[in-house]
């Protein structure tokens, strides 16, 4: 896995560009964060691979960040569609009529279709029982695809809290409390076990900064050296769990970590920006990319596959970019039929 590291570190590297006076505009601009996407996509996929890895191979602390990274990843990408659909409500007249068609068919589809594709390839299916019965446990048919459902309960609470409200801090006050409502209902009333859906508070921290960030944005620029090593140092001190005898609830460090991690990639972002046709590549596949790995990982956990420590992650990240490239072709013009259909 440390070459996996060195491999994914110098992949964004190179084609990069770092300011070393001022501040990149339009640090998240429709570009960069379909770039951060497939990065994220990518750090996913890795995650999920080291799992794997570390049943057939000693683990390092390599591996140990890397079973973790897929936590920091999702955070990531609620905030990013948190930030996304907030810039667009804000600079689009009537964006929310039809939202939830548009947006909701847009990740159904892919969804349910790769469900039922992963199904037929493991050869069973689950009934419905046992899939309501599996649900507390985070394995809603393919364990994957639990940020899906999460994000489209996001995008229906953020379609509610501003669909008849025009004012931004009470359509906002009133996304907290379906946040609130949301964790609650699952920490405290269905006991629901581990981190997975602790990461979802950074939605509403990117609608904040969506709604606000001409505000913001001067602030964090005046601070940027204050608030980079801040939040690196943050994170790094709440990863480790170098606290002070504090007993803190464990949703309360992951909202605080997941927090300053997110905080400290939209500074690295502000002088330091990843390029290349690949990362954009893979964030327009991200959706499917996210979907279908978790097939070719159940496919590939053979023992020809560990014969060498290269040929299963190789393997999975071929079949998985490969197979989200197609799919990708084949839901992207289906949605938008269903989209366009009156």
């Amino acid at each position: 896995m440390g070459i996996f590291t060195l491999f994914l570190s110098f992949l964004i590297l190179f084609p990069s560009v770092w300011k070393w006076k001022g501040f990149h505009d339009e640090t998240l601009s429709k570009e960069h964060t379909n770039i951060l996407r497939g990065i994220f996509a990518f750090c996913i996929m890795g995650g999920h691979i080291s799992l794997f890895w570390n049943t057939h191979f000693s683990g390092s602390q390599v591996t140990a960040f890397w079973m973790t990274i897929g936590t920091w990843s999702t955070a990531v990408f609620f905030f990013l569609s948190g930030y996304g659909l907030a810039l667009q409500n804000n600079t689009r007249p009537n964006y929310l009529h039809g939202f939830l068609k548009r947006r909701f068919l847009k990740v159904l589809i892919p969804a349910i279709a790769i469900l039922l594709i992963y199904y037929l390839a493991v050869g069973r299916f689950t009934p419905v029982w046992d899939v309501l019965r599996d649900y507390p446990q985070k394995n809603p048919l393919n364990a994957n695809s639990w940020f899906i459902w999460a994000i489209l309960y996001f995008y229906f609470l953020f379609w509610l809290s501003g669909r008849w409200i025009d004012s931004r801090p009470v359509s906002f006050g009133l996304l907290l409390l379906g946040t609130g409502f949301y964790v609650g209902l699952l920490d405290l009333v269905l006991h629901f076990s581990g981190w997975w859906f602790y990461t979802c508070v950074l939605f509403p921290i990117g609608v904040a900064w969506g709604n606000w960030h001409s505000s913001l944005e001067p602030i964090v620029k005046k601070c940027f050296w204050l608030l980079l090593p801040a939040a690196w140092l943050g994170f790094a001190a709440l990863y480790l769990r170098i606290l002070p005898p504090v007993n803190l609830p464990e949703i309360l460090v992951m909202w605080f970590a997941s927090t300053c991690w997110v905080l400290g990639i939209l500074l690295v972002g502000m002088k330091f920006q990843a390029r290349g046709r690949f990362w954009q590549f893979l964030g327009k596949i991200s959706l499917e990319l996210y979907l279908i790995h978790g097939l070719w990982l159940t496919i590939c956990d053979r023992p020809l596959m560990w014969s060498h420590p290269w040929i299963f992650p190789a393997s999975v990240c071929g079949l998985s970019i490969a197979s989200a490239a197609i799919l990708h072709k084949v839901f992207n013009p289906a949605w938008r039929v269903f989209a366009n259909h009156r």
